[in-house]
């Protein structure tokens, strides 16, 4: 049964489609595509997935009962995640190595049982002050959400405060312009009186000299 070459040279991509090969037991294809993302990755100098390759198609060998392979690519792997300092794919390879020569050299295979316990430590280190970094990251994040939430209140209640005062001067103008207009209307109101009374006692003045002249 033939697959289709769908991940366009892309070494990860054959990496991932090995591993799925391998896990349903197409033994054959899965090789063809753990050697094709090996040669691929290293070309791109991709070279921690290049490990993981290494440690697949290593394990691969390891369940087929083909031990020299096994070690052959298990050492590859050791000696790319030691010089890059990959611990996760260190410890991989170790227990990986240690599982190969456990049927073969006891020795050996405590030798790497033992590495492998101490790459264990060290990469749990490693998470632990991980997760402690990111728990710190986080709460100054948290810390920092919470004094933006703040903030934002306070100059929620600022505006709110301005607009109160804006309000309560705009009440006050229309009392003062009202004010002001009813005093207006009062004044002319006046006026008319005062000018309707002088009129009043000016017609009654020239009543008065007819009267005496008469």
């Amino acid at each position: 049964m033939s697959y289709p070459d769908y991940t366009r040279h892309n070494g990860w991509n054959y990496l991932m489609y090995g591993r799925v090969q391998a896990k349903l037991k197409n033994n054959n294809i899965a090789f063809n595509y753990y050697r094709k993302s090996i040669d691929t990755l290293q070309k791109q100098n991709n070279l921690k997935n290049l490990a993981d390759a290494y440690i697949g198609i290593a394990e691969l060998f390891k369940e087929t009962g083909n031990v020299d392979s096994a070690i052959y690519y298990g050492k590859q792997a050791l000696k790319l995640t030691q010089e890059k300092k990959f611990n996760k794919e260190l410890w991989q390879s170790y227990v990986l190595l240690a599982n190969v020569y456990e049927k073969i050299n006891t020795n050996e295979a405590v030798s790497y049982y033992k590495q492998a316990m101490a790459a264990k430590d060290t990469l749990f280190n490693q998470e632990k002050q991980r997760q402690m970094l990111s728990y710190k990251f986080n709460e100054e994040l948290r810390q920092q959400e919470l004094k933006s939430a703040e903030q934002q209140i306070k100059n929620r209640n600022r505006v709110y405060i301005l607009l109160a005062v804006l309000t309560g001067f705009l009440l006050f103008a229309i009392f003062l312009v009202r004010n002001i207009k009813q005093k207006q209307k009062v004044n002319t109101l006046l006026q008319q009186q005062k000018q309707e009374i002088e009129s009043t006692l000016s017609h009654l003045k020239a009543t008065q000299a007819q009267l005496v002249q008469s």
